[in-house]
């Protein structure tokens, strides 16, 4: 396929609100809307491999399979190792077989899943979980499980009908979306069914592209508009607002409008502003940086355990440029360089034995408790000090709320404030939720 300079620089508008957002900007309350304009240009991008592999007739899933493995696999599993060093020094045991469960859930693909069944993407507990971030992958990779096949079958059966196959999926899988937001938030968040028609938007503006619009000033309205759709995503909507649903047609069909003038000719000032060489390098480090940015994030709040000040959110997102423009030089260009090792032979076989090798670290940390032995002082016990606990002070089902009583549980003196701690376990996280007040 030829290179698109405007998709990178829209990879970077893309990403860099996610970062912002993940590092507490407040300035841009709906930076998490990114990850849907990534949908709609993986969609694109990738539909466009399929339809130029269909034409000249070399269609292949294996082919398919092994330039997604050198595009995907190298960074993720850089990436994952990196934090999975850290989480070895960083993590309480807890914590650290949670974290063990999710790099079996990433590393094979459904981390989507595992974090629907554990924790919101919005609950204050989600930012200490280091791969959370992960979930848009496995999105991608399942709808890309039937994706070649589904275009194989149009192309060779249905005489190419894009528009009259993939539309119903799009508006079935937007209702879907819709509904979603009322009745299942977190599932309609993170699951492939109420993401389809983001990733099909991209795939169908690459298979049935409507002709470009013969007056000049109305394609540059449309990448005005493109412009301005994005900038309703990014800034008038927030986590308090359903999503995906309604709103992720914000960003989606902005991004559909940028690419639409982009692909056509001649150049619009959209286009121009997208292809300025700061977005473009951005863009081309997009991936990289999606993948460490958050891991340093949620170590950083771990650590710190409160709001992180504005310095320590500039060194972070210095650390996240630096590491991903690390992992982009000498990660992600050899593999997609024609090399021995990206043969689809070596590529395969890396990719499997770093899934094994993921997985059975995984197993290793679920299955040793996150290994308490890391800590010689750590004891896995409730805290007994005195009269403090004896149904007093820890509720604990054996004695009525009524009978609590706060001069009884007051253990300090002399400040102008008193200081509440209550502890409990969230059934849908596997952390505890600590709020002070």
């Amino acid at each position: 396929m030829q290179y698109r300079r405007y998709i990178e620089g829209l990879r970077a508008v893309a990403v860099l609100p996610v970062v912002l957002f993940h590092f507490g900007i407040s300035a841009i309350p709906g930076g998490f809307s990114g990850v849907d304009i990534f949908f709609v240009i993986s969609g694109y991008l990738t539909s466009g491999s399929l339809l130029d592999d269909l034409e000249r007739g070399q269609f292949s899933i294996v082919n398919f399979y092994w330039r997604r493995a050198r595009r995907i696999l190298p960074a993720l599993v850089f990436v994952m190792l990196l934090t999975c060093i850290a989480a070895l020094f960083i993590l309480l045991p807890p914590d650290l077989r949670g974290f063990s469960l999710s790099i079996i859930a990433t590393s094979t693909f459904w981390s989507n899943v595992f974090f629907w069944k554990t924790s919101s993407y919005f609950s204050i507990d989600a930012a200490l979980l280091p791969l959370l971030h992960t979930w848009p992958l496995s999105v991608a990779e399942q709808y890309y499980i039937f994706a070649p096949i589904l275009m194989f079958l149009i192309y060779r059966y249905i005489g190419k009908r894009w528009l009259t196959t993939l539309l119903p999926i799009i508006l079935c899988s937007f209702v879907v979306a819709v509904m979603a937001t009322s009745l299942a938030p977190t599932a309609g968040f993170y699951l492939l069914p109420t993401r389809i028609w983001e990733l099909m938007l991209g795939a169908l503006l690459m298979l049935k592209c409507p002709s470009p619009l013969g007056n000049r000033f109305l394609m540059e309205s449309v990448g005005v508009a493109g412009f301005g759709l994005l900038a309703i995503g990014f800034f008038a909507i927030s986590a308090s607002d359903p999503f995906p649903g309604y709103n992720a047609l914000y960003p989606c069909i902005g991004t559909a409008l940028l690419i639409y003038v982009g692909q056509n000719t001649p150049s619009t000032v959209a286009t121009r502003m997208l292809e300025v060489r700061p977005l473009v390098w951005i863009g081309l480090i997009s991936y990289s940086l999606y993948l460490v940015h958050w891991p340093l994030n949620a170590f950083a709040h771990y650590l710190s355990f409160q709001k992180l000040d504005p310095l320590m959110t500039g060194a972070m997102l210095v650390a996240s440029l630096a590491l991903a423009a690390f992992s982009w030089k000498f990660v992600e260009q050899p593999f997609r360089q024609k090399r021995a090792f990206t043969s689809p032979g070596p590529i395969f076989a890396f990719s499997a034995l770093a899934i094994v090798v993921l997985c059975a670290g995984g197993a290793a940390g679920a299955l040793g408790n996150g290994f308490p032995q890391r800590f010689p002082d750590y004891v896995q016990r409730r805290i007994s000090v005195g009269d403090w606990r004896n149904g007093i002070c820890f509720n604990e089902g054996t004695s009525r709320i009524e009978s609590w009583n706060m001069e009884d549980c007051t253990r300090t003196s002399g400040f102008p404030t008193t200081v509440f701690l209550w502890a409990t376990p969230s059934p849908r996280t596997m952390f505890p939720a600590w709020v002070l007040t």
